[in-house]
């Protein structure tokens, strides 16, 4: 390669770069926004500036939201359970009822 085209193919990859952090860190801005995430206001300022958290911060907090659902899950499901165990006491209950009936109607 002559210096030129290197000098040409240096210039498109410092573009694609740049064109690559620009995304990133819209992202980055993206997550920012959805976890209300922003800068303290300074006092000449009149709207708040959002964060540039790092990938590592998004994924602590994409974390914690995975780990609160599956909490919420394992919930659900032991009150479905609980509520569950209720209707079978409710129904020993009920048939335990029924035999004593039946055995006062037997006697007489």
């Amino acid at each position: 390669m002559t210096k030129e085209e290197l000098i040409i193919e240096n210039t498109e990859l410092e573009q694609e770069l740049k064109t690559s952090q620009e995304g990133e860190l819209g992202l980055r801005k993206e997550f920012a926004k959805a976890f209300c995430w922003y800068k303290k206001k300074e006092h000449y300022e009149n709207e708040p500036k959002l964060e540039e958290p790092s990938w590592s911060e998004i994924f602590v907090e994409v974390g914690k939201l995975l780990s609160i659902q599956k909490y919420k899950n394992i919930n659900d499901k032991v009150e479905a359970m609980d509520s569950n165990i209720i209707v079978l006491f409710e129904d020993i209950d009920n048939l335990s009822e029924k035999i004593n009936e039946n055995k006062t109607n037997s006697k007489t």
